[in-house]
């Protein structure tokens, strides 16, 4: 109930709080961002069902608003819904065409769909208007690659790293990339810092073993591989390359990793 009351000569207008409250919830509740927020809770607690039902629910609701579709497009992709997932996308970054957020959904979705080239020209665009996001760098080396193009994921790759150094998955990317272009030795480096971040990364040590291999630098290779093993003992590849690698003692011209 809205009263008016007085305080030291001052008029206002004071309001209950519990009706406050009430009114505040009606109206929060009646907004897109709302809708969203209820989605994202469901995604929290992994209620995937769930969480596509409050977007549809939202998108009937606020078919003019982006933020719902993008993450029905989140949801979609988290249940392999791949195609269902671009025509979400699409429709939020139709709604907000000069965000990145729902472009760069738009470009994971068609990655997974399996078209990584319309991927990369959507991505390209949020690129063009967020250059310093470090997630669409690594979504653009990954539908790169599936096209077959490692110089051009190599150097997306590059740019994650540089503007997310954490991130260990980007710098595999790249030392991989790296060794398909036969840089062994910049891949090296690349894995080097991958097992210098993170020493107990079996595939790590691994991948730096079977780089340093392609490098000619088979002492270190068996050292590598040596710590892939002690890290993860039931890691078969390793122990394989690790064994071709002491037979090729014998027969330089065994193939190891």
């Amino acid at each position: 109930m809205v009263r008016a009351g007085n305080i030291k000569g001052g008029w206002y207008f004071g309001v209950d709080v519990q009706t406050l409250l009430t009114l505040l919830s009606r109206w929060v509740a009646g907004t897109a961002a709302h809708a969203g927020d209820a989605v994202r809770r469901a995604r929290g607690r992994r209620q995937w069902g769930g969480a596509l039902d409050r977007a549809r629910e939202g998108a009937a609701r606020f078919p003019d608003e982006a933020t719902v579709p993008y993450w029905e497009g989140r949801t979609l992709l988290d249940l392999g819904e791949h195609g269902a997932a671009t025509g979400a996308f699409t429709r939020a970054a139709a709604l907000a065409p000069e965000s990145p957020r729902h472009l760069g959904g738009l470009g994971a979705a068609l990655h997974e769909a399996g078209d990584p080239e319309a991927a990369v020209e959507i991505l390209d665009v949020a690129l063009a208007r967020r250059p310093a996001d470090p997630r669409l760098w690594h979504n653009r080396g990954l539908s790169q690659m599936a096209c077959g193009d490692t110089a051009g994921a190599s150097g997306s790759f590059r740019r994650s790293v540089l503007l997310e150094p954490k991130n260990l998955t980007a710098r595999s990317l790249l030392g991989y990339c790296l060794a398909m272009e036969g840089r062994p030795a910049d891949a090296v480096a690349a894995y080097e810092e991958v097992v210098r971040s993170d020493p107990l990364h079996p595939r790590g040590w691994y991948n730096l073993g079977a780089v340093l291999y392609m490098a000619d630098r088979k002492r270190e290779a068996r050292k590598a591989f040596r710590k892939a093993i002690n890290q993860d003992p039931s890691d078969r590849r390793a122990a394989s390359a690790l064994r071709r690698l002491s037979q090729s003692r014998q027969n330089p011209s065994a193939h190891v990793p």
